[in-house]
């Protein structure tokens, strides 16, 4: 599992996982539950990193970067 926090927003991170895929929280939200986000075509998510101005970079098995 892979854990990212937004540097611009403290209440929102991103986490991955090998089975399931790319997901999204907000915790400032009522509702806090993950949020999967579109990774159709890349296959699994394997390292993830934040920009300084909050853009997530996924690196997936396949090769591709999103």
């Amino acid at each position: 599992m892979e854990i990212e926090f937004d540097p611009t927003d403290q209440y929102t991170f991103f986490f991955s996982t090998s089975d399931t895929g790319l997901f999204k929280v907000e915790k400032k939200e009522k509702n806090t539950e993950p949020v999967k986000l579109e990774t159709q075509g890349l296959a699994s998510p394997t390292a993830l990193s934040m920009s300084d101005q909050g853009f997530l970079l996924a690196a997936f098995a396949c090769g591709s970067i999103a």
